[in-house]
C-alpha cells in the first residue's frame, strides 16, 4: 500500500530525543510492515516554537519512508493568533504546489485540523479518485470562541460561521471519518451531514513506550536528583502547555501547597512552557516543593515518570477535553501512573471504570486535596501491584501495536475498495 499521512505539529523522528505521537508512531509501524509511506508535515516545530529548517525539505528515513516538511515563512508563538491563520494558509499552499504532477497514493490519511490542509487533500482525492480518511483530532473552529473575551465572542462567532461551508465541503468529500473518541467521529459526521457508515470508526490514541534501560537514563536521574526529585520523594508529574483557559491547574497547585504540610516529601514537577507559565509560577510562590523545570526531552520525561507517584490530567470540562482522552493521559497510563483528573466526561468515566486514578470536582480545592492525600496514603501498601494493573489497562486499550494492526487492516480495506472500483470497503 502506498499511503500519504498528512499531519503537521507533531514531533518528527529527526528531532532531538523525540516523543513520537499518533502519526509518527503509525508511520513507523506501516514502514515496518512493508508499506510505502510519505508523511507530509511542516518545517516548524510546534512544541518548541522554532524552525527545523528554512525551506521545504524531504528527508528519506528509509527506502520506504520519507518525510516532506513544507515551509512557511510566517511562524507563530501563540497557538490561536492571526499569525497561526496565515501560517496554516501558507503550509496548505505549499502542499498544493508539492502535489502537482505526483503519482497519487492508494489512500490518504489526513488529520483534521488544519482546515486548509484537509481542504487541499479533499480536492486532490476528488480529482484523482483516491480514498481519503479524515482523522478528527480537534474540534476546529467550534472551540476557537473560548480563546476570545466575552465582549468579542459575538463577532468572532459570526466570522467563524463563514468557514462552515468550507468545513462541510471538506468532510463531505471524505470517504471515511475516524477520531480518537466516539464523540469526535460523531462531530465529523455532523459536519459531513450524513449518517454513520461502517467505515466511520473510533481509533484511540496509541502510545509506544520508549524502551530505555535504566543505565541509559543515569544522567537524567542525576539531573532530577539535583532538583530534589528522586525515588524516595512522592513525585507528582505534569507535562504540557500552560494555559489557564484549558487547565484547572490552579486548583491543583493550591491544594499541593497545603498538602506539603502533611507530606513534606512531595515534589510537584510541572514540565512545559506556555503563555500562562508566569501565572502558575506566581501562584506557586516560594513553595520549593513545586518545580517548573521547563520543556523536557524524551529521556528526561522517561526518568521522571519512572519515579512518579501520580500524574496530573487537570483538563477543564470543555467540549473537546470532556469528550476525549489526550496524549498525556495515555502516556501516564503507559508507565503505570495513577491519574488525577477533574474530567466529568470520557476520560473521567475511563478512570472510574478501570480504576486508574482519582477524580475531583473542577475548581474544588478541598476535594482535590482529599484525593491527593488519598493517593499519598495509597502509595505505600500494594502500590506496585496497582501500577501493574494500570499498565495492563493501558496495554488492552492504547498499546500501539494493537491499535496499529487494526488501523492497518482498515486502511488496506479502503485502498482495495478504490483500486477494484467497487467503492470503499473495509477488510475484515
Amino acid at each position: 500500500m502506498n499511503i500519504w499521512l498528512i499531519k503537521e505539529g507533531e514531533p518528527l523522528p529527526m528531532d532531538p530525543n523525540p516523543r513520537l505521537m499518533r502519526m509518527g508512531l503509525l508511520a513507523e509501524y506501516l514502514e515496518r510492515r512493508g508499506h510505502q509511506v510519505t508523511w507530509i508535515t511542516s518545517t516548524y516545530d510546534h512544541g518548541r516554537k522554532m524552525y527545523r529548517c528554512k525551506e521545504t525539505e524531504k528527508t528519506e528515513i528509509s527506502a520506504q519512508y520519507e518525510i516532506v516538511a513544507l515551509h512557511s515563512f510566517m511562524a507563530y508563538k501563540r497557538n490561536v493568533s492571526p499569525e497561526r491563520i496565515v501560517y496554516n494558509k501558507i503550509v496548505a499552499a505549499q502542499f498544493k504546489r508539492w502535489i502537482r504532477g505526483r503519482t497519487a497514493p492508494d489512500v490518504i490519511l489526513c488529520s483534521y485540523p488544519t482546515i486548509e490542509l484537509a481542504r487541499q487533500a479533499a480536492d486532490y482525492c476528488r480529482r484523482h479518485k483516491t480514498a481519503l480518511v479524515l482523522d478528527v483530532r480537534d474540534l476546529w473552529p467550534d472551540i476557537f470562541i473560548r480563546a476570545f473575551p466575552d465582549c468579542m465572542r459575538h463577532f468572532v462567532n459570526s466570522a467563524l460561521k463563514l468557514s462552515e461551508f468550507r468545513i462541510r465541503r471538506v468532510f463531505a468529500g471524505a470517504d471515511a471519518v475516524i477520531g480518537v473518541s466516539p464523540y469526535f467521529v460523531k462531530w465529523g459526521l455532523m459536519k459531513a451531514g450524513r449518517e454513520k457508515k461502517s467505515t466511520d470508526q473510533c481509533f484511540p490514541i496509541a502510545y509506544k513506550t520508549q524502551a530505555f534501560e535504566p543505565e541509559d537514563l543515569q544522567e537524567e536521574f542525576k539531573e532530577w536528583e539535583k532538583r530534589g526529585v528522586h525515588p524516595n520523594t512522592k513525585n507528582i508529574c505534569f507535562f504540557g502547555t500552560f494555559n489557564r483557559k484549558k487547565l484547572d491547574l490552579s486548583t491543583v497547585i493550591r491544594a499541593c501547597r497545603r498538602l506539603r504540610a502533611t507530606y513534606p516529601e512531595i515534589r510537584v514537577v510541572l514540565c512545559g512552557t506556555g503563555d500562562d507559565l508566569a501565572y502558575y509560577q506566581e501562584l506557586a510562590g516560594p513553595c520549593k516543593e513545586i518545580l517548573f523545570p521547563g520543556w523536557m526531552n524524551g529521556k528526561q520525561i522517561q526518568a521522571l515518570l519512572r519515579m512518579g507517584m501520580l500524574s496530573l490530567y487537570p483538563m477543564k470540562n470543555l467540549i473537546d477535553f470532556k469528550n476525549s482522552i489526550g496524549n498525556k493521559m495515555v502516556e501516564y497510563l503507559s508507565h503505570g501512573l495513577p491519574v488525577l483528573s477533574c474530567s466529568e466526561g470520557y476520560a473521567g468515566r475511563f478512570i472510574s471504570e478501570h480504576k486508574t486514578g482519582y477524580l475531583y470536582r473542577e475548581g474544588d480545592e478541598e476535594d482535590c486535596l482529599r484525593n491527593l492525600e488519598k493517593c499519598c496514603r495509597d502509595s505505600t501498601a500494594g502500590y506496585e501491584e496497582r501500577r501493574e494493573h494500570i499498565r495492563t489497562v493501558f496495554s488492552e486499550n492504547f498499546e500501539a501495536e494493537r491499535i496499529h494492526r487494526r488501523l492497518e487492516a482498515y486502511l488496506e480495506g479502503l485502498a482495495d475498495g478504490r483500486q477494484h472500483g467497487d467503492g470503499v470497503k473495509i477488510r475484515r
